[in-house]
């Protein structure tokens, strides 16, 4: 069997729900985290950790609310400079995609108080900031994740050792996703550069190809798969991809390099949209559709107070086409609640995956007959492979979902009702792998396939079975929950396929795509997948990390008040912390 692997998520989750009040010091440290408990913090985060926290909390509070007051002699920090290098090598990391993170769920928790992050003092952002990075060290430190080094001139953390696969996963996760980002981004940007801008019209072909391509990617919505019956909703859900795509293709247009990510909104006029053949009614619902949603991610378009003109936000393509597409597929497609499993998936595996070395089976679950001998099992699709001798059991949940890449909506998701129930049925089925019962459902799943009864009756089930749930959330490839291999759909068809494509940066610093050789491995053992991955094996330098920590140096600008007079100074604080999100 395969060896039991641990997912950093779900040491988390499993602390703050068998503790009442670290469930309460976790909410606190994670949501608008000036307002946490100074009294769970003593109780429960190191001397060390909890002396900082508390320090930026007080900051946050004098620099953004004016809730302090300077005593006669107090120092307070009041900004920080951030660099993140490995220890080992001395490369710098990647800590702009973080920062930006922790900038939108600052918004978010700001705009419940009625503040903009943009407004604050640059003293109000660097504590922000600051407090919010050592709160989510706060959490993985009382997780029992990281300790404290020993004998340690200045305030160390390292990550445990029995943690350290773990937590390479979680940042092979990240990898994974940032450059699938940064992949669509260069594709659109080249998009751009070759046809114009001014040929990339509504229903022109370009642009109709290139949004069929990112609906497949980030909606799991395949119009070749897709049933006749629900055309005309896929048309609605079309044009406003179309919008969409068009949108990100102009704000890639104003940056001059394809590795040049734009982080301010840029302008755009009304009838510059127009040109491209959408009409004023398309451009007014995209900017009122913002379903009460609050935070960074509200909508992508908001007017401004200058006639005509609007401000296009820089966004993630993956949670633009759930947020403004919910709507339409709640109204529609999830009508058909089987459209994914019947007519996209397993049609989809039998034609697009190597016939030589896969055999698909369909799907089975427990029925009525035993619902009350036997727990609730249920698979979507069952995948034999010649060349591993492996089985998959996949369940699939696909959801159209809310969710900005952020540590605490992480947490929330992982234990989440759909998440739950997916692993839970998966869990159900290894329990009884080897069963007369399930045997016979297997022979009856693999009808008329190559793979034959007298294998299936004399194989040994409890060796060779893999189990996946296979979902369309993209903050929860590579994960696992309760022994169960969790894998986002884009990633998992890739690696079955073996043409998986991702992004790195060559010696002129622009972004090009290659694909990885064919996977002969256990796609269930997450360690496998990432050390036989060709994309791990040539990541570029600024993405390399260290075994056991990086080195985060935080500037602390700091302010002593001796009787009005306010003294200056710049102190470097060496930080080893892992390097999360």
């Amino acid at each position: 069997m395969l060896q039991e692997q641990i997912d950093l998520l779900e040491i988390i989750t499993n602390k703050q729900y068998n503790n009442p009040e670290i469930n309460t010091l976790f909410k606190g440290l994670l949501y608008s985290p000036w307002q946490c408990s100074n009294k769970l913090i003593d109780k429960y985060v190191s001397k060390s950790l909890a002396k900082i926290v508390k320090r930026y909390k007080q900051s946050v509070l004098h620099f953004v609310f004016n809730t302090t007051k300077f005593n006669y002699y107090q120092t307070y920090i009041c900004g920080i400079y951030l660099e993140l290098n490995d220890s080992n090598t001395g490369e710098e990391a990647n800590f702009l995609a973080q920062l930006n993170l922790y900038k939108e769920i600052i918004s978010e928790d700001l705009e419940k108080a009625n503040l903009n992050f943009d407004e604050l003092s640059s003293q109000g952002q660097d504590t922000l900031v600051g407090l919010y990075i050592y709160a989510t060290i706060a959490v993985y430190e009382v997780a029992g994740i990281i300790q404290p080094i020993d004998n340690s001139k200045h305030f160390h953390l390292k990550i445990k050792e029995c943690y350290l696969d773990a937590y390479l996963i979680k940042q092979f996760r990240t990898f994974c996703n940032q450059l699938s980002r940064i992949s669509d981004y260069s594709t659109l940007y080249h998009l751009t550069t070759n046809f114009g801008l001014p040929q990339l019209q509504k229903n022109s072909e370009p642009l109709k190809n290139i949004t069929n391509h990112l609906i497949d990617k980030t909606l799991s919505i395949n119009i070749k798969y897709l049933d006749t019956s629900l055309s005309y909703s896929f048309q609605q859900l079309f044009n406003r991809a179309q919008l969409l795509t068009f949108l990100y293709c102009y704000l890639v247009h104003h940056c001059s390099t394809p590795n040049k990510i734009e982080l301010k909104p840029v302008k755009i006029h009304n009838a510059d949209i127009l040109k491209a053949r959408f009409n004023q009614n398309e451009i007014d619902n995209l900017v009122a559709d913002i379903d009460n949603r609050t935070g960074f991610y509200n909508t992508v378009l908001e007017r401004t107070e200058v006639n005509d003109w609007l401000n296009l936000k820089n966004f993630n393509l993956y949670y633009m086409f759930n947020i403004h597409a919910k709507s339409l597929l709640d109204k529609s497609l999830r009508a058909h609640q089987k459209w994914f499993e019947i007519n996209y998936l397993i049609p989809y595996l039998r034609k697009e995956l190597d016939q030589e070395r896969f055999i698909i089976g369909q799907g089975f679950k427990r029925t009525n007959k035993y619902q009350n001998r036997i727990a609730n099992y249920d698979v979507d699709v069952v995948i034999y492979d010649k060349k591993t001798d492996l089985i998959y059991f996949c369940q699939l949940k696909h959801t159209v979902n809310f969710l900005t890449t952020n540590f605490r909506n992480e947490l929330n998701t992982f234990s989440s009702e759909i998440l739950e129930k997916g692993v839970n049925q998966l869990i159900a089925l290894r329990e009884i792998i080897n069963d007369d019962l399930i045997k016979q459902q297997l022979i009856t799943a693999f009808q008329n396939t190559p793979l034959t009864k007298s294998y299936i009756r004399k194989n040994d089930f409890s060796k060779n079975s893999r189990f996946i749930l296979i979902h369309n959330m993209q903050d929860f490839d590579f994960c696992i929950k309760n022994s169960i291999t969790l894998y986002e759909w884009n990633t998992l068809r890739n690696l079955l396929k073996g043409s998986s494509v991702y992004t790195k940066i060559d010696k002129d610093h622009y972004y090009r795509g290659e694909k990885i050789k064919e996977l002969p491995i256990d796609l269930a053992d997450l360690n496998a997948v990432k050390e036989h991955s060709h994309m791990n094996n040539n990541i570029n330098s600024s993405f390399k990390i260290s075994k056991e920590y990086l080195e985060l140096s935080i500037y602390s600008h700091s302010q002593t008040v001796i009787f009005n007079k306010i003294i200056k100074n710049n102190i470097k604080l060496d930080c080893i912390a892992p390097y999360f999100n």
